[in-house]
């Protein structure tokens, strides 16, 4: 399967770009211009603050500076539209201009049209609309049935264009038309137009939203003059290469996160913390999903599957995070509040809450496009994989993920952080294989010197029968590191779910030599192993989705393939996106490392294994849940993983802790 989690390159300079555009919304604020309102990319409309924006560089920004553009990068027009959007500030006004119209521009257009429109995007002074829906076509955009036909030398619309956002207040639309009825194919005979919206053969007819606001209108094309956009023919190709900018952003995580940071301001309830954290973590892994696929486009890479993935997967999560802050919120929803006060803003998230998965094609028309552009299965890896303790966690994670597929050997995660452990505390490494437990329910006494006496009992312990274990625990004056030799404590039988041994050790009055620990090393250490173990879940999801995927494609049902029905589809791609969740979950742990990133690792994997081993097991149907089946391997490592090191309640209460405890979540999930 492909990787959707590449490695990402910040611009230099972006964090600069950061700072300068959070001042920029301070002052805003101070305008009474932002108001932290969600959705604002889609309800927030003002011109004038587009225009102030506009003056900053800020809109069209990856355009060439000779149409007035910045000549930047997508990553740095990422860094700017998420801060934009995470503050709720009102962009609706360029929101297209900016996204797609000046793009699809530069792309397709003529040199006259370019020079015309993108000095003037680029100013803040050309809005557009875009014309794809409509009544008949819906995510069908191959069934539009608006015509264009030529008049002598110019092109006329007839139609009616669904859902065009902004039509009655906006300049231009560019239209997607059928301009050759006659074509071989639906897809060959669609091309796009550059309509303005103010001429006469043009109506706007308005669309309420649930709300009563005004956003959405049936725009009536009346034999409009439309100007071509590329060459005739070439609209399906171009609008497939816009839709992979339009799904992919920030906007399809971000829309509803002012509502997170309002319950926040607030007051969160104690029992908040976990559901909180959860969103966190989520969050904080689509945001590495979505940097992902900005950072395809600065390739020049065509992430249409990956863009997909994003939306639907970002766009679940706003609807989740309307319900969660719903259940948290000491107040309930009242649109007649004061604007900006939560009441309010709740009111409208609610309100807006059935389009987040519809608006950029319907999520079930996306997980149709991920399905059909997935690859086969990958090589087969062979050999030994080295856990080495001095290599970057990078390496250690790959490593630790390919350990959890389970499909070639090496030594243990426990093995790799005692040995980090040992070389904190200074002490030299005993031959054979070792372990790691971090305890501090164990009673320590000093004796003289360096020696203490134990008593207690360590559970659930990994090899503890065949490995030295590598004791961390918390003495009178820190954290203390000893050695327990196989055979020197009373060894207890256990397994966990996959059959791996963890076993008991009970210490009775054991006097053992110690080494103290500094506290950041032992922090560091036991959070590794986390991360570690989260990476090893991210290797079992995905051999468990690779399975899932091989039998849906070998096993027959009716004559045909399980993977032609349209219900498998559903559920491959779910899977497929869920396993991506939890890579880029372990992404963000091995980049950004501490309890933040340690955090959003486990607590994402842990609360992912559940609907990734359902899914699977689902699509192997009988065969699932017997010994038959090679999934048992990997479900089993992922049923069992998930509660060690701390399971997705435990990570996601610290999460929670310390986005509460936050004065600026953004800041925080933005590092």
């Amino acid at each position: 399967m492909t990787t959707f989690v590449p490695e990402i390159r910040m611009p230099e300079g972006a964090e600069e770009l950061r700072a300068e555009v959070r001042a920029f919304l301070d002052a805003e604020r101070a305008r009474g211009t932002v108001l932290d309102r969600p959705d604002s990319w889609f309800a927030g409309w003002d011109r004038d603050f587009s225009r102030r924006l506009a003056e900053q560089g800020w809109v069209g920004m990856t355009l060439p500076p000779e149409y007035g553009g910045g000549g930047r990068s997508p990553l740095e027009r990422y860094v700017v539209i998420e801060e934009l959007l995470a503050a709720g500030a009102p962009v609706g006004a360029h929101w297209v201009s900016d996204r797609q119209a000046g793009p699809s521009i530069l792309a397709n257009g003529t040199d006259e049209q370019r020079a015309r429109y993108l000095p003037a995007i680029t100013r803040g002074e050309c809005f557009f609309s875009i014309g794809m829906s409509e009544e008949g076509a819906g995510s069908d955009l191959a069934a539009v049935a608006t015509r264009a036909e030529r008049d002598g030398d110019t092109w006329r619309l007839t139609g009616v264009k669904m859902w065009t956002g902004g039509s009655h207040v906006n300049d231009v639309a560019i239209v997607l038309a059928r301009s050759d009825p006659e074509a071989a194919s639906r897809h060959a005979g669609l091309s796009q137009y550059v309509v303005d919206l103010h001429a006469p053969e043009v109506r706007a007819e308005p669309i309420h939203l649930l709300t009563g606001e005004h956003r959405f209108n049936a725009t009536h094309l009346e034999g409009v003059p439309g100007e071509p956009l590329g060459p005739e023919g070439s609209g399906w190709a171009q609008v497939t290469g816009e839709l992979a900018q339009e799904r992919s952003g920030p906007e399809r995580f971000l829309s509803t996160f002012p509502l997170l940071t309002s319950l926040l301001r607030l007051g969160v309830p104690d029992a908040g913390s976990v559901p909180v954290g959860l969103l966190v973590a989520r969050l904080a892994s689509l945001r590495r999903l979505s940097l992902g696929v900005a950072s395809a486009l600065e390739r020049g890479e065509s992430p249409d599957v990956a863009a997909a993935l994003v939306k639907d997967l970002g766009t679940r999560f706003e609807g989740r995070v309307v319900e969660e802050v719903r259940a948290l919120s000491p107040v309930v929803a009242d649109p007649s509040a004061p604007v900006g006060s939560h009441a309010e803003v709740l009111a409208l998230g609610i309100g807006h809450l059935p389009a987040y998965t519809l608006r950029g094609g319907t999520n079930e028309i996306l997980r149709g496009i991920i399905t059909k552009g997935l690859g086969g299965p990958p090589a087969p890896q062979d050999g030994l994989v080295t856990l080495d303790p001095d290599a970057p966690v990078g390496e250690q994670v790959a490593a630790a993920r390919v350990l959890g597929a389970g499909v070639t050997d090496g030594p243990t995660i426990e093995d790799l952080v005692a040995r980090q452990v040992l070389a904190a505390a200074g002490r030299p490494v005993p031959d054979g294989p070792l372990t790691v437990v971090f305890d501090d329910r164990v009673a320590v006494r000093d004796t003289d010197g360096d020696r203490v006496v134990l008593d207690g009992e360590l559970v659930r312990v990994p090899w503890a029968r065949s490995a030295t274990t590598v004791l961390v625990t918390q003495g009178a004056h820190g954290p203390l590191v000893t050695l327990l030799e196989s055979g020197s404590a009373v060894v207890g039988n256990g397994r966990n779910l996959a059959g791996e041994p963890r076993e008991s050790l009970t210490l009775h009055e054991m006097t053992v030599p110690a080494s103290p620990l500094d506290p950041e090393a032992a922090t560091g250490a036991a959070q590794r192993l986390a991360l570690l173990r989260a990476a090893s879940i991210a290797g079992a999801a995905r051999r468990a989705s690779e399975l899932a995927i091989a039998h849906v494609r070998e096993r027959e049902q009716f004559g045909r393939p399980l993977a032609s029905f349209q219900a498998v589809k559903q559920s491959v791609a779910e899977l497929v996106e869920e396993v991506a969740l939890v890579e880029a979950a372990v992404a963000v742990g091995a980049e950004r490392g501490g309890v933040f990133g340690v955090a959003v690792a486990k607590a994402q994997a842990s609360a992912s294994v559940g609907e990734i081993t359902r899914i699977a097991h689902q699509l192997h149907g009988a065969i699932g849940f017997t010994e038959r089946s090679a999934l048992r391997h990997a479900t089993t490592r992922l049923w069992s993983w998930r509660d060690e090191d701390g399971d997705e309640r435990a990570w996601a209460g610290r999460l929670g802790a310390l986005a509460v405890g936050a004065d600026d979540l953004w800041g925080l999930v933005t590092g």
